[in-house]
């Protein structure tokens, strides 16, 4: 309680010491100021870091030069004259607004939002132009706008990310970022049931207007996430009328997607809604050649297996916006998504003793049925005061989310040419339900002070409750009975409460941020039955957060940052039941998992010219008690994987996104990544220290045939690396792409396909002392997809 105390202490006077500096920085009798917000024309959202001259209209002299912030707004102290304002942002219209007269009659102008549309000669041509900026780069985030991308036609939330700069997604649909697993996951900056593996796969491509990732946060955010914060922003608009889109697509295999964007807009009320229904089926296939020298014997197993994964899921969002005023606004939404997810799946075992002759087959089939569905309730409130940039928002967010998994096991005998024998010698059944509540109160608050500087402060608060029911039962003589070993209810409780503070301004070229969050966590897991509870203590934490940047020159820019953040264990690394569809390679939680924590360091340098964007950047983390999955295998033969702390973890890389535009006719874009991890094995398990290398790239060509036709290719590499046990081989891929405008050109025309040479496996080796195995998959094979979109209104 010394350090919450002591917390309170420190905010309340980086509070005290704000508004010191506000009553000392009074603005000038003999000055004025101009303030707005600079937006994209086509999708309404902020253009940060766009360029600003204030000219004196009557010398044609630069009077005040300046850039927008991370909300795309602006406000200048200047004295009283005749000013034209000249806006500035690659691959955007260049925009003289004015003139803006200042005097003591008029010492104040709000220009509210700017709209600047994409470069092109005519109106004709600012759909295709727009194409152009898909990437969006500065210093402390990356955006990747998702319309502006043609392949992601037909696809989900999973698809996206694997096409988003530093972003990684393994053929099991596990997303990474800078090669790490500990990524946190917001939906239009929350969390969301929509956050899971499973919520991006129902979430549909048509539905999200743009990716942000953030990979050194500042206290503002969450300190979950070891590498940084991954924010799905769902499209929304706020235009008067009727506006929004319809997509339609088909492929095969079947993935079958439809989905709607509508919003409309009248005096002060705003309806929006995110509609999206969708079938997919994923056949996929895999094999596992096992070596055990176990202490009774050795000998070898080959095991292939196929299974094919099926999913209807209809999706829901739907809100409104209240205008009070011009200042106030108030946000109610209501989510809902529905997945029914019937899967089968079969592993064929072929076993042999020491000297490779064949003992015996064996087949086990696994027929499983998935029901999911959520409730997410969310009332915002924005209110923006008189002062310019002065503003506060409250959220309250509750989550209700229920999952029920069904599994039929049956095992056979099977001859050599692998046809079942009739014999069936085992059967088996498994049922996982899972209630999942949330609870979410935040507010935030911002105030300027000076002529760049602001103070930044909020509270959240977030309450979980889990609770699941797994039982694993054995058929014998026309009756069930439950195997205590894989039975049990398992109860999680999590309690987070967060405070901040942040200051930030400019000195001449110079711009920093200091901030500081604490956290309080409160966490406890039991099984009910065996009465196994970790009634963790209390723990209280800070996570300070340091930016410093400097603008170079005009387009350039460079900056240093620091934040230190926390992975507390996940449901699933605690959960010690979660996997029994192969009796002979079981996987299983930990409830004993410690935090981890690290330190991260980042240099980070963007350029614009007037055709090309270069973000380059170098990273440190110094991570303690890491993560990592294990795999041990018992005297009995059976392999089981699962999560543990070991000792630190010392993480090095480089990345570079690089995008050319050639005229109007090529785009050009390289993302690359360069890291280096290592492990320390700790003191329990020594034997497990790491050093490896490794390497991502992805390179996507678009292309513009005619004026109506754009045909894309990206190429996805990831290098060959060790793992913790043994090691990973490369895995290289190719979409491609083609796109023709139709219907007046409000309609475009999409075929797709993904995975050109369907070799997008994931193939590893693990070794250890009694255990080796070589192990290939594939998540989901090659895909045609043909896809329709229709614009509605001015979008």
């Amino acid at each position: 309680m010394k350090q919450v105390t002591l917390f309170i202490r420190l905010f309340f006077l980086l509070v005290l010491c704000h508004a010191t500096l506000v009553a000392q920085q009074d603005r000038p009798i003999n000055t004025g100021q101009i303030r707005g917000a600079v937006v994209d024309s086509m999708g309404s959202f902020p253009l940060e870091f766009a360029t600003l001259s204030f000219i004196d209209q009557a010398t044609g002299n630069l009077t005040r030069g300046t850039i927008t912030d991370q909300n795309g707004e602006f406000a200048s102290e200047l004295r009283p004259a005749k000013y034209l304002l000249k806006i500035e942002y690659l691959s955007y219209r260049t925009k003289i607004v004015g003139p803006l007269t200042l005097n003591s009659d008029r010492s104040m102008i709000d220009l509210g939002q700017i709209l600047l549309g994409p470069t092109a000669e005519s109106l004709t041509e600012v759909a295709v132009t727009a194409e152009k900026s898909q990437y969006q780069l500065t210093l402390d985030k990356k955006v990747f706008h998702v319309g502006k991308d043609i392949s992601s036609a037909g696809t989900d939330a999973i698809d996206v990310l694997a096409n988003v700069p530093s972003v990684l997604v393994d053929t099991e649909g596990n997303v990474s970022l800078r090669g790490s697993t500990s990524v946190r996951i917001l939906i239009d900056g929350k969390p969301s049931s929509l956050s899971s593996s499973e919520g991006l796969q129902v979430l549909q491509a048509n539905i999200i207007d743009r990716v942000e990732v953030i990979t050194n946060p500042s206290a503002r955010y969450d300190a979950e996430g070891l590498v940084g914060i991954i924010n799905i922003v769902l499209k929304k608009s706020t235009r008067a009328g009727i506006n929004g889109s319809v997509d339609l697509s088909s492929g095969l295999p079947h993935n079958h997607k439809l989905a709607t964007n509508l919003n409309y807009r009248k005096d002060k009320v705003n309806y929006f809604v995110n509609l999206g229904v969708n079938y997919w089926e994923r056949p996929g296939d895999g094999s596992y050649d096992n070596e055990f020298y176990l202490e009774n014997a050795s000998y070898f197993t080959d095991l292939s297996h196929r299974r094919t994964r099926r999913s209807f899921s209809p999706f829901l969002n739907l809100g409104t916006d209240f205008h009070i005023d011009d200042k106030n606004v108030l946000t109610s939404s209501i989510l809902f998504d529905y997945a029914r997810q019937p899967h089968d799946a079969a592993n064929f075992y072929r076993d042999y003793d020491a000297s490779g002759q064949w003992v015996g087959n064996e087949m086990r089939t696994d027929e499983e049925l998935e029901l999911s569905y959520a409730l997410e309730y969310s009332l915002n409130y924005d209110r923006k005061c008189e002062q310019k940039g002065r503003k506060w928002s409250a959220v309250l967010q509750f989550t209700d989310n229920t999952q029920k998994e069904h599994s039929d096991f049956r095992e056979w005998q099977i001859d050599r040419e692998m046809l079942p024998t009739n014999d069936l010698v085992l059967e088996q059944r498994s049922n996982n339900n899972e209630s999942d509540r949330n609870f979410l109160l935040q507010w935030d608050y911002t105030t300027p002070f000076g002529e760049d500087g602001k103070f930044e402060s909020g509270f959240k608060m977030t309450s979980r409750r889990i609770r699941n029911r797994y039982v694993v039962e054995e058929r014998s003589l026309d009756r069930w009975f439950a195997l205590a070993d894989f039975s049990d209810e398992f109860d999680y409780r999590e309690d987070v409460y967060a405070a901040y503070g942040l200051l930030a301004n400019k000195l001449g070229q110079w711009s920093y941020q200091i901030g500081l969050r604490g956290e309080w966590t409160k966490l406890k897991t039991e099984l009910i039955e065996t009465g196994r509870v970790n009634d963790r203590k209390p723990y209280f934490n800070f996570f300070p957060s340091f930016h410093l940047g400097y603008q170079l020159k005009e387009g350039s820019s460079v900056q240093f940052s620091f934040s230190r953040r926390i992975q507390r264990p996940w449901f699933m690394f605690l959960n010690p039941f979660f996997s029994f569809h192969d009796d002979r390679n079981l996987g299983a939680g930990n409830p004993d998992l410690k935090p981890t924590y690290t330190n991260s360091f980042e240099v980070g340098h963007v350029i614009h010219w007037q055709n090309t964007s270069l973000s380059s950047g170098f990273y440190y983390r110094r991570t303690a008690d890491v993560i990592n999955f294990l795999t041990l295998v018992d005297e009995a033969g059976i392999s089981s994987t699962f999560p543990d702390n070991f000792g630190a973890e010392n993480a090095y890389g480089a990345e570079l996104t690089f995008v050319q535009h050639f005229g109007n006719r090529w785009d050009l874009d390289l993302d690359l990544n360069f890291f280096r991890a290592r492990i320390e094995g700790g003191a329990e398990r020594p034997e497990y220290g790491n050093d490896y290398y490794s390497w991502t790239g992805r390179l996507t060509n678009k292309i513009k045939l005619t004026k109506k036709h754009v045909l894309q290719l990206r190429l996805h590499y990831t290098a060959p690396q060790k793992t913790l046990q043994g090691s990973a081989k490369s895995i290289t891929y190719l979409d491609l792409t083609l796109r023709r405008k139709i219907l007046k050109d409000k309609g475009q025309l999409t075929i797709a396909l993904r995975d050109v040479f369907n070799s997008r496996r994931w193939r590893e080796i693990i070794q250890t002392q009694n255990f080796n195995s070589i192990l290939e998959t594939q998540y989901r094979k090659r895909t045609w997809i043909v896809g329709l979109n229709y614009r509605l209104g001015h979008d």
